[in-house]
């Protein structure tokens, strides 16, 4: 079932209230779960408050939730939250961070919700509607030479295991980022700040959100083959959390991409 405009809207005002808390609140009790990512209060406290709310406006619906409910069993209609997009950027005082939420419905995102509370930019996307930051229409059907994004597992893997593909990006694309947030790098492919963004290590809970955004922009967004990732389905990997390798991309710069990284699928 869509969600509907009034129930939109609550969605995103919710957001924007947990975003401002993230944005405002001393980080405390940061620690490292895994080498080189860290969790810390702020995660927990809006992965909390997420939970509370869907659950009084949903009940019923599944939450799958990087924290504490990081592997869920297939449900007809499933929420992805990232309580904290770029822990280490907010803990580090860097103004990139966010909340990221999507629901899939029937394996597939329907709608996503992402905002950055730095810059105040809520970028939204339903599917079939489009996609809007603050309200204006995206589109990331731009050719420009633009910045591409690379997770650093993924330049660790290339420097280590396919230096040659790596001088290809280079030479192809030139300007390297990562900005240490994968749903607003992905969002940044939506509104043309990005030519792409591309990641071996990222999770459902990265991703959901800003791949709809990105594909209601007119962008494409698949795993490294080139195939679509969704439907998502009974037994699916990223449901317990498993790696979600990703291409997203304006057209143009996809099929730059895809023959340059097909070898690491």
């Amino acid at each position: 079932m869509p969600i509907s405009p009034d129930r939109s809207q609550q969605i995103e005002a919710f957001l924007r209230h947990v975003g401002r808390g993230l944005r405002d609140s001393r980080v405390t009790n940061l620690e490292e779960k895994a080498p080189l990512d860290l969790v810390s209060s702020l995660d927990f406290w809006a992965e909390r408050e997420v939970a509370t709310f869907l659950a009084e406006r949903f009940p019923g619906d599944t939450l799958l939730s990087e924290e504490s409910s990081n592997a869920v069993e297939y449900a007809d209609r499933i929420w992805v939250l990232d309580p904290l997009d770029g822990t280490v950027n907010r803990a580090s005082q860097v103004p990139f961070f966010g909340i990221s939420l999507a629901l899939l419905e029937q394996g597939r995102p329907v709608a996503g919700y992402v905002y950055d509370p730095s810059h105040d930019e809520l970028f939204v996307a339903h599917a079939g509607r489009g996609a809007t930051k603050n309200d204006v229409r995206l589109s990331a059907t731009t050719d420009k030479v633009l910045g591409l994004a690379l997770t650093s597992k993924l330049l660790r893997q290339l420097v280590r295991r396919s230096p040659e593909q790596l001088y290809e990006l280079l030479a192809h694309q030139g300007r390297l980022r990562n900005f240490g947030a994968q749903a607003l790098q992905l969002c940044y492919v939506a509104c043309g700040r990005l030519s792409g963004a591309v990641s071996l290590e990222t999770r459902l809970w990265d991703n959901a959100a800003g791949s709809l955004v990105v594909l209601e922009a007119g962008g494409l967004y698949t795993d490294l083959s080139g195939n679509d990732p969704f439907p998502l389905t009974p037994g699916a990997p990223a449901l317990k959390g498993g790696r979600t390798p990703c291409i997203a991309a304006n057209p143009g710069a996809h099929a730059r991409l895809l023959p340059l990284l097909k070898a690491l699928a």
